[in-house]
């Protein structure tokens, strides 16, 4: 029998390797709203171990309740078991860098746009951990790209015009800054940002006008049309999850958005005070 055709089978008939370790989940240590469907989905996991989506189904609703450290052990593990999967590696970074792990959030990261290499929130993700961890040149390469094929993009402009004043080009960072407060006129990091090239130039009453509209929209910020993220902050339930969701479209400019989550959260527990002071602020813009 050819040497080829007897490894062939050979392989064949070796014993699949075992899945990854089922991390262990500390249910008592869970938010209460989030428990039983964690429990749920844990015992799901657990039923079958080699299902990456039951895994990632787990790390899922533990990242949708801030649970960070538990959902990274589950991305992780939904990720050996799928390794071609564009979510878990994604996730995985995203939860990661919450944790303030730059370096294994990066990585994750890079392996989210290897296997989507247009994907529009990895790319974006990834070029602002870049500039964060200090290499410039990957994260101007990644916001140049972004703006070639979406030069629409606000947070790409005001990415790269970071970039610029961290090569001390105030001038240069200046007009990148500009450009994203056109595309997004509430964008209230662009407009901090703006104020300090401007100080930076010596145009002093226009770095004045730039901070007091950064006061002014200082929570807000353009929204990123990011589906897979948004599968996760809609599984979070209850009163405090409307706040919640109420207080990021309020942060991303939607403030009907933000009006209506608001309203849905006093609707079911109207003794939530901070719920009550937020929509006067929505009401008063």
């Amino acid at each position: 029998m050819p040497t080829a055709i007897l490894l062939a089978l050979l392989l064949s008939r070796a014993p699949a390797a075992d899945p990854p370790v089922v991390p262990s989940l500390p249910l008592d240590t869970l938010p209460a709203a989030a428990r039983e469907r964690v429990a749920a989905a844990y015992l799901r996991a657990t039923a079958e171990p080699a299902s990456a989506e039951a895994s990632g189904s787990v790390a899922m609703l533990l990242h949708s309740y801030d649970q960070f450290d538990l959902a990274e052990s589950w991305y992780r593990r939904a990720t050996r078991l799928d390794v071609a999967a564009y979510d878990w590696a994604y996730l995985l970074g995203v939860v990661q860098a919450e944790r303030g792990r730059q370096e294994d959030a990066a990585r994750s990261l890079r392996d989210a746009v290897e296997k989507r290499p247009r994907d529009v929130p990895a790319r974006l993700r990834l070029a602002d951990l870049l500039l964060a961890r200090g290499d410039l040149d990957a994260s101007a390469a990644l916001y140049d790209e972004l703006l070639k094929e979406h030069p629409g993009l606000p947070q790409a402009h005001h990415g790269a015009g970071r970039i610029e004043a961290a090569r001390g080009r105030a001038a240069a960072a200046a007009e990148r800054f500009r450009r994203a407060t056109d595309l997004f006129a509430a964008y209230g990091a662009a407009y901090y940002a703006l104020g300090l090239a401007y100080r930076d130039l010596a145009r002093t009453d226009d770095a004045r006008a730039a901070l007091q509209l950064y006061e002014a929209h200082r929570m807000e910020a353009p929204p990123l049309d990011d589906p897979v993220l948004t599968r996760v902050r809609q599984l979070k339930t209850g009163p405090l999850a409307r706040l919640a969701e109420g207080v990021r479209l309020g942060k991303d400019g939607d403030l009907e958005g933000a009006r209506r989550e608001h309203e849905a959260a006093l609707e079911a527990d109207p003794s939530l005070a901070q719920a009550h002071a937020n929509l006067i602020s929505i009401y008063g813009r």
